[in-house]
């Protein structure tokens, strides 16, 4: 008789429900961490230690639970931030980069038109020249 694939594996345990309530309030916490100062700059590393997991985890559980990597999440944040702040107020593209993380305004254009499909100054003249009270991607009213 040959042994089937999964003979000697252990069986995947489902996580109970307060494993993943558990797993859901430290995201939430550190999502609200990251909120709070976009400018810092954040690493998985650093990130997975204020979680007290490992980045692997990190990485696992901010899949399963918003639907993407840390990192990639954040940058959606600060993409928003600067998206509130570009159509808001009369704050440079550098300066609504630098508010939140980005030191270089090519990345920070990157980021953003990868993210909105325009560029800031794109961005900024469509909300602005239109009159649009308020920003269609992020909800902010101008």
């Amino acid at each position: 008789m040959t042994p089937s694939p999964e003979h000697g594996r252990r069986p995947q345990s489902r996580p109970s429900v307060d494993e993943e309530a558990g797993s859901r309030a430290v995201l939430t916490h550190l999502s609200v961490v990251m909120q709070t100062d976009l400018a810092h700059p954040w690493s998985l590393a650093k990130l997975a230690e204020i979680a007290h997991l490992s980045p692997s985890r990190l990485r696992q559980l901010f899949v399963e639970i918003f639907g993407m990597p840390p990192i990639e999440w954040l940058t959606l944040q600060r993409v928003r931030a600067m998206a509130r702040t570009i159509s808001a107020t009369d704050a440079t593209i550098r300066q609504a980069a630098a508010e939140v993380g980005w030191r270089n305004q090519a990345h920070a254009a990157k980021q953003f038109r990868k993210l909105t499909g325009r560029s800031p100054t794109e961005y900024r003249a469509a909300y602005r020249d239109r009159g649009v009270r308020a920003c269609p991607w992020c909800g902010h009213v101008c």
